[in-house]
C-alpha cells in the first residue's frame, strides 16, 4: 500500500516547488503533459499516464508509461486517480488543474467527488487555490493565512447542518444548496476556522486574494 499520491496535471501557472513540498514516500504520477512540467523542475514521477493528445509520449525516459485510448470516458486525471486507488492510496493531491479551460477545471473539481466516493481524501492545489471536499458527519480545521479567502459550496443538491466558526460570516447549521452561493468569499478571523457538515458533499475552496 502506498501513502500519498501526487498527480501532476498538464496545467499549472506556478512553479510546483514554490508551493508544494514533496515527501520522500510520495507516489508521483504525471498526467499526460504534466510530465513536461515535472521534468522542467527535475521532479521524477513513478509513472506517466495519458492519451497524449496534449503532448508527445515520452521517449527519452525509463519511467513507466501507461498509454490510454483517446476515446474513453475517464479524463487523464480520473485515470490517474484510479491508478492511485488501485495502489491503496487514501490521500491524493492533484497539482494544477485550475485555470485555463473552464471545462477542464470543473472536470478536475468533479474528480475530487469521484475520489471521495472511493474512500480517498483529495486536494486540488495550484499555489493560488486549494480545493477539497467534506462529507456528512465530518469536520475540518483550517489555519488562518493572510491574503486568503475561504468559500464553501454545496456540491450535492443540498448540504444540511453546515457550520463555520472562527470566520467573519459564521454559519450555524444552515442548509446550503447547489443553486445559491451563500458560502462564497468568507474570511478566517481566528487562528483556525472550524467547518463541519451533517449531510451532503461540501466543496471547500481557499483562494489567494
Amino acid at each position: 500500500m502506498k501513502n500519498r499520491c501526487v498527480i501532476i496535471t498538464a496545467y499549472c501557472n506556478n512553479s510546483i516547488r514554490s508551493f508544494f513540498n514533496f515527501r520522500a514516500d510520495d507516489f508521483i504520477i504525471c498526467a499526460d503533459a504534466g510530465y513536461s512540467l515535472a521534468k522542467s523542475e527535475e521532479i521524477v514521477p513513478d509513472v506517466i499516464i495519458g492519451d497524449f493528445d496534449s503532448a508527445e509520449m515520452p521517449k527519452d525516459s525509463e519511467i513507466p508509461v501507461i498509454v490510454l485510448p483517446e476515446m474513453k470516458d475517464d479524463t487523464d486525471t480520473v485515470a490517474c486517480i484510479r491508478h492511485a486507488l488501485s495502489l491503496g492510496c487514501k490521500e491524493i493531491t492533484i497539482i494544477g488543474g485550475v485555470g485555463g479551460r473552464l471545462d477542464h477545471t470543473y472536470a478536475n473539481i468533479q474528480s475530487l467527488a469521484f475520489a471521495y466516493d472511493k474512500g480517498a481524501k483529495c486536494l486540488l492545489t495550484d499555489g493560488d487555490n486549494e480545493v477539497t471536499m467534506l462529507g456528512g458527519g465530518e469536520k475540518v480545521s483550517l489555519e488562518r493565512r493572510g491574503g486568503w479567502s475561504l468559500s464553501v459550496f454545496s456540491f450535492s443538491d443540498k448540504c444540511s447542518g453546515v457550520r463555520e466558526s472562527g470566520v467573519k460570516y459564521p454559519l450555524n447549521g444552515e442548509t446550503l444548496t447547489s443553486a445559491f452561493p451563500l458560502g462564497v468569499s468568507n474570511e478566517i478571523t481566528a487562528d483556525f476556522a472550524e467547518i463541519s457538515i451533517d449531510e451532503g458533499k461540501l466543496l471547500i475552496i481557499c483562494s489567494r486574494v
